[in-house]
């Protein structure tokens, strides 16, 4: 599974929409990721109406790597 994301390592300045733009945007420039899903970390969490594709904490990250 592909994926592109973002590691934000605040823990009290959320992830934004702002944010979530700039990771879609920059999809667009990896070659084969056009419907790769964006996902998002960030201790502080991701701001209210804000959807990236997959919010994870700093905790799901180990379980990641055992996939």
């Amino acid at each position: 599974m592909l994926l592109l994301g973002s590691v934000k390592w605040r823990e009290t300045k959320r992830f934004s929409d702002r944010e979530l733009s700039r990771l879609a945007e920059a999809r667009s420039a990896v070659p084969g990721a056009s419907a790769a899903p964006l996902p998002a970390v960030c201790p502080a969490g991701v701001e209210e109406g804000v959807r990236p594709d997959l919010t994870l904490t700093p905790a799901d990250l180990p379980a990641a790597w055992r996939v």
